[in-house]
């Protein structure tokens, strides 16, 4: 029969469509909801939300029929009409939240009649209309908590399911709602718990039905909304402690399943629990009491990211209890508290990084906070804060104490800073002051060239108008500090020589560092200069003392520094001559140095900018 004729001479009421034994019939609805989005809004709603005698709509009747491709046609054709505003949030929500006199509704039939792809497609739809902010976080969790006359939701009903992938959609979804502020903390808490007259609910379900890695992702879940604050530790003590009727929790379910994994789910709920009551201590002593509790409390083995938000956490207590502080013995009381964390304690780094953001620290104490946040692997959870509360630290003596900072002091800063992630936003203006500390040849030059930086100290101005000499400083004394960042003695000797400025004593002991200490400049760079690829430099035994066996890595920062006073290929081919000679024994170690010294102190530079791009391809990094 033609389609023509089969849709004139079919009844598609919501009875008929429950009622039809006919495959001809069912194949004739297809057509029949192609041709319902051609109706009006009116017709098309009418049509839609008309209910039998026995409450069954003609979406009741479709999905009912176990036939994926007619029920996620008539999926389509309600995300359709809903997109291009043919229903309202309102009636899109009635749709699928009607029931009939059995108290079934779509989403239940779908989720627990349908196949795997039919319920993704359905759980997608859900999805989109939330990122679309098409639906109210009311009518999302009207569709989420809606259950039959038994009791069940359609989440219940999916966690019934062996299906992983449906269960992770599912699970997904409820946390994007979370944290898109489509659920309340509240809502999702019922949604997890509601039970149904079995006293089964969707936790309770996951927990005794599926396997470890359903269980690990709904763990996951909870972990992240108390973490994110999505969740209190009530409210996920409420998940947990749920009981069936057989008096089993989700808890001890849990337990079964995994029980480290549970364990740190819940030694990061009782801490939070003891978090949340922080605040309301108002006795000082009590509120360092509760925090010494946190700190010597032995901890189950977190990962980075639960170090770190735990870490985090302490890091506010902790500020909470310094703007506390109203007096010089209260002060001390807290000061005493931070100085006697253990070092086995999991938040022994925040202390110490508490101790640089609150106290003024004597340089033997801080050297040693230095010591021990500088021994940190740069994987670990607070390496990047440590640096950066360093370099805070000596960058703030400047305000703190109104009087300029010694090399000693800015070199530190400089060291810290640049190992944060991203760079400290104070780096390049710092660098500006050592090259003027440098440059003032008098102590009071060295004051003044402090304090014109004292009222700018947070935002450092740009530095366009350098000279050409001025530039060059600035780039050896970056150089200087990446390749000397670890090497405490080398560091003395360059604070030694920053204070003399003496710019040809400065010039030397780079090229000292640079040429005689191969093992420093590869660590600080990665990358091959392409004529040294080419060029191998013969070691002669004419030069018995010192030889230099050049390497790509040694000659990267002379070429570029050569090359500001000349063209780039010339400034390859006279370090790499100049230091063959020295090798042959031709000329002595203060005879190269003075050469190779001469043609980077030369001032007449047509090539400056071709240097600094040049080192800019080469590094990746943009110096100027």
């Amino acid at each position: 029969m033609p389609t023509s004729a089969l849709l004139q001479n079919t009844d598609f009421s919501p009875s008929a469509i429950r009622k039809t034994t006919s495959y001809q019939n069912i194949m004739a609805i297809e057509p029949y909801l192609k041709q319902l989005e051609d109706e009006s809004e009116e017709q098309l709603i009418k049509i839609l939300t008309q209910q039998d005698t026995n409450g069954w709509s003609i979406g009741m009747a479709i999905v009912r029929w176990r036939d994926t491709t007619t029920t996620q046609k008539y999926l389509q054709l309600l995300e359709n009409a809903f997109e291009n505003e043919k229903l309202t949030s309102k009636q899109f929500t009635m749709i699928l939240t009607q029931q009939n006199t059995d108290g079934s509704f779509i989403g239940m039939f779908i989720a627990s009649r349908q196949n795997k792809a039919t319920i993704q497609q359905y759980l997608q739809l859900l999805e989109n209309t939330f990122k679309n902010g098409k639906l109210t976080s009311e009518q999302l969790t009207t569709i989420l908590m809606q259950q039959n006359e038994k009791g069940w939701s359609v989440g219940m009903s999916i966690t019934t399911m062996k299906n992983g992938a449906i269960i992770r959609q599912y699970l997904q979804l409820l946390e994007n709602m979370l944290e898109n502020g489509k659920l309340t903390s509240e809502q999702f808490t019922t949604i997890l718990t509601q039970e149904n007259i079995f006293g089964l609910s969707v936790g309770i379900l996951i927990a005794a039905h599926q396997d470890k890695t359903a269980t690990q992702q709904y763990r996951q879940l909870l972990e992240t909304a108390l973490m994110n604050e999505k969740l209190t530790s009530e409210q996920l003590t409420t998940i947990l402690t749920q009981k069936d009727k057989d008096d089993v929790s989700v808890e001890t379910l849990l337990i079964y399943q995994d029980t480290k994994q549970y364990e740190i789910l819940k030694n990061i709920n009782l801490f939070m629990k003891t978090t949340e009551k922080f605040s309301s201590l108002l006795e000082f002593k009590k509120a360092i009491k509760q925090l010494e509790n946190l700190f010597l409390q032995k901890y189950p083995v977190f990962k980075n990211s639960q170090k770190y938000f735990l870490n985090n956490k302490i890091k506010n207590l902790m500020s909470d209890l310094n703007s506390r502080i109203s007096d010089r013995k209260t002060e001390k009381y807290f000061f005493e508290f931070l100085k006697n964390i253990p070092n086995s304690s999991l938040f022994y780094t925040s202390a110490l990084i508490s101790r640089l953001k609150f106290e003024t620290l004597d340089s033997a104490t801080l050297n040693t906070i230095s010591f021990k946040l500088d021994e940190l692997a740069k994987t670990h959870f607070d390496y990047d804060e440590g640096q950066r509360a360093l370099a805070d630290y000596y960058i703030g003596l400047l305000s703190q104490k109104k009087r300029e900072l010694t090399s000693h002091e800015l070199l530190q800063f400089l060291i810290h800073a640049q190992r944060c992630t991203p760079p400290h936003v104070m780096l390049d203006g710092a660098y500006g002051m050592l090259k003027d500390y440098f440059n003032a040849k008098t102590e009071e030059g060295a004051r003044s060239s402090h304090e014109s930086l004292l009222t700018t100290a947070e935002n450092f101005p740009p530095q366009d108008n350098e000279s050409k000499s001025d530039i060059l400083l600035k780039k050896v004394l970056k150089n200087l500090v990446s390749l000397l960042s670890n090497n405490l003695f080398a560091l003395k000797r360059l604070e030694g020589i920053l204070n003399l400025h003496n710019e040809d004593a400065l010039l030397d002991f780079y090229l000292e560092r640079v040429l005689f200490h191969a093992s420093e400049t590869e660590k600080s760079s990665k990358n091959i200069s392409n004529f040294f690829k080419l060029v191998t430099l013969p070691l002669h035994p004419t030069n018995k003392s010192r030889k230099i066996q050049i390497t790509p890595e040694q000659c990267q920062e002379l070429e570029n520094l050569s090359s500001l006073n000349k063209p780039y290929n010339d400034a390859k081919e006279s370090v790499a001559t100049l230091i063959d000679e020295f090798n042959k024994g031709k000329i002595t170690e203060a005879e190269l140095f003075t050469e190779l010294r001469n043609n980077i102190k030369e001032k007449s530079s047509d090539y400056l900018q071709v240097a600094c791009n040049e080192r800019s391809e080469i590094t990746g990094n943009s110096y100027f």
